[in-house]
């Protein structure tokens, strides 16, 4: 009886502590094929019936990971790329680390212009039948005229990128904000070492979202905090679609699909497989886990917008700024998986368990 009592104390306590961070679940090591169905693609969701992934699997062509290897595509404007995700509802911190490189060679960085993978939080857009109807591969405009519910203008979401940005062959990160449909970014690479692996975060709470990276042999780097003076946030509902994006070969899709903001031709791309002879995608992504936690309860908005970042909105130029021991470093980086400690009424319901455990004893 009394090894039966310690065994259903240990349980509760386990139960209690899980049961503060409902997001945990969700995470994923990417150790068994069948999570994949846990899954969401923007492609389905949105009804966009043009899969930009040529290769998409869990622990199958690399174990333990999961791989996107992805065609000729981008996020831009009005834009629509790869975005592999799941629902989030409220206020969350989301980890990853990845692999990232050329097709070639994957301990290569990628030889097209903006070919990266990342974080990406998405707000939902509520379309279900983007691509035209019946089916085109040619140009169609107006979407509405083609039985297609998507509009120009609608895109919000953030995202923190590694690979090859505007300087092919060279490891960068990218950072994009989209607010209804016109994005800003910036890329650079402060403190990035000739390395093809990056672990990244990105928490939100409330209206403050904060991205970070680490690369190997370093400290966790405060990127960038949303708004800020050069960059806005977009108004996020309170659910967003929050996962891993893959993209690659501008230099096939700026004249001819972004074509300087053309919401045409950027809708041609969004129902578009480009797999043709022309393209040249070089880009493959190997992600090693990617988790979800809430927050730590003592991390407050006050304390994101308090911390330092590399990016300085006043000249637009980014330099490498470690995430500090306090403040909200203390909730940040490799803290956010310890557990928390326990609150009172936790400490009181344990305390009541104990108390009936030792009666058991006792009988």
């Amino acid at each position: 009886m009394k090894n039966f009592a310690l065994f259903v104390f240990f349980c509760l306590v386990v139960v209690t502590i899980r049961a503060s961070d409902d997001l945990a679940a969700l995470s994923d090591e990417f150790d068994d094929a069948a999570s994949q169905a846990d899954w969401l693609r923007l492609n389905d969701v949105e009804g966009w019936h043009a899969d930009q992934l040529e290769t998409w699997d869990v622990n199958t062509s690399r174990p333990g990971h999961m791989r996107l290897m992805p065609y000729t595509s981008a996020w831009y404007d009005d834009l629509r790329g790869v975005l592999v995700h799941k629902n989030i509802t409220g206020d969350f911190v989301v980890t990853t680390r990845m692999q990232i490189g050329s097709r070639t060679d994957m301990t290569l960085a990628p030889s097209r212009l903006f070919s990266l993978a990342g974080i990406f939080i998405h707000d939902p857009r509520g379309i279900t039948s983007a691509a035209p109807t019946p089916a085109a591969t040619e140009p169609v405009w107006p979407p509405a005229a083609h039985g297609s519910d998507w509009a120009p203008d609608t895109d919000n979401y953030v995202f923190l990128s590694y690979g090859s940005a505007g300087n092919v062959g060279t490891w960068q990160y990218e950072v994009k904000t989209t607010v209804n449909g016109d994005s800003t970014l910036y890329y650079d690479d402060s403190g990035v070492p000739d390395s093809n692996t990056v672990e990244l975060q990105l928490v939100k709470v409330g209206n403050t979202v904060v991205v970070m990276r680490r690369h190997p042999g370093g400290n966790w780097i405060v990127e960038n905090r949303y708004p800020n003076a050069a960059h806005d946030l977009p108004e996020f509902g309170e659910t967003l679609q929050v996962g891993i994006t893959a993209y690659t070969d501008w230099g096939n899709i700026g004249s001819d699909y972004w074509d300087g903001g053309n919401p045409e031709t950027q809708f041609h791309h969004n129902y578009s497989v480009l797999d043709g002879a022309a393209m040249n995608p070089d880009l493959i992504v190997d992600v090693d886990y990617f988790r979800f936690n809430r927050p730590s309860p003592e991390l407050t908005e006050e304390m994101l917008q308090a911390l330092g970042t590399s990016f300085n909105p006043a000249n637009g130029q980014s330099t490498a700024f470690d995430l500090p021991s306090t403040g909200a470093g203390m909730y940040l980086g490799d803290q956010v998986a310890v557990i928390p400690e326990l609150s009172s009424v936790t400490l009181m319901l344990l305390s009541g368990i104990s108390f009936v455990i030792w009666k058991i004893k006792k009988r």
